[in-house]
């Protein structure tokens, strides 16, 4: 894969840091949890050469920042100096997590191999993927307790406009729940990669690991289907209910 330009890069993580964002209040765009990050992965995975770890902290750091001092902009009003430094701080788990996309996470660097089966492909991108996504889910968890603790907006939090998915809560937590969009967007950009250079030169390159997330996703929907109609057939479910399902709306 061809060097991209320096300003590519921060445009694509600039771009995730802004869709991020607008998942939460006042935007309330939650529906692009789904791709949100996928700029971020894209211009991660394409730093390499000396030193990747630390341009990808910095890549991860700016997007970071860009993203908290739009989520957090309401600080002005009680603290100027608040809303200069907490989204630098928060921004630090954010240039973790692309110092940690860019080295050893990269499944980029090396490039894969082309003529390896569609087996190794799967568990090498199934594999990557999934170590992400519990970062990511690590690093919420983190800065919601150190240093007494920050954990609005995490990207779980951005599910509970799709009940079905939310349903998973119960098992995973709303920080592990982020593991969820991580992982999916994870896959699906090592997958287009694999789409387009199978097109340059003529090949189908289809992957397993497409299948493996869509069984997960597939999975996930059941069970909160299964778990709303359960809790509102419940006889005596007056206080159980469904995640992320009021038995009336909020404010009413």
């Amino acid at each position: 894969m061809r060097q991209r330009p320096a300003w590519m890069k921060i445009a694509a993580i600039m771009a995730s840091g802004l869709l991020v964002a607008v998942l939460f209040p006042p935007f309330r765009m939650s529906a692009l949890v789904w791709v949100a990050l996928v700029p971020l992965l894209a211009a991660l995975w394409s730093v390499n050469g000396k030193r990747a770890g630390w341009k990808g902290f910095g890549l991860g750091w700016l997007a970071g920042t860009l993203s908290c001092w739009i989520q957090f902009r309401w600080l002005a009003v009680v603290s100027p100096l608040g809303l200069l430094v907490l989204p630098i701080y928060l921004g630090l788990f954010w240039g973790v997590f692309g110092a940690f996309a860019a080295s050893v996470g990269n499944p980029w660097a090396p490039a894969p191999d082309p003529a390896a089966d569609r087996f190794a492909v799967m568990r090498r991108s199934l594999r990557v993927a999934f170590c992400h996504a519990a970062l990511w889910a690590g690093l919420e968890w983190l800065r919601s307790w150190l240093f007494t603790g920050f954990g609005w907006n995490g990207l779980g939090v951005a599910l509970h406009a799709t009940p079905v998915m939310a349903q998973a809560a119960d098992l995973l937590g709303v920080t592990g729940l982020a593991m969820v969009p991580v992982f999916f967007q994870a896959v699906m950009v090592q997958a287009g990669r694999r789409l387009i250079e199978g097109a340059r030169c003529g090949q189908r390159r289809t992957g397993l690991d497409i299948g493996i997330v869509a069984a997960v996703m597939g999975l996930l929907v059941c069970y909160g289907l299964v778990r709303i109609t359960t809790e509102n057939q419940h006889p005596a479910g007056r206080g159980a209910r469904a995640v992320g399902c009021p038995r009336r709306p909020f404010g009413l």
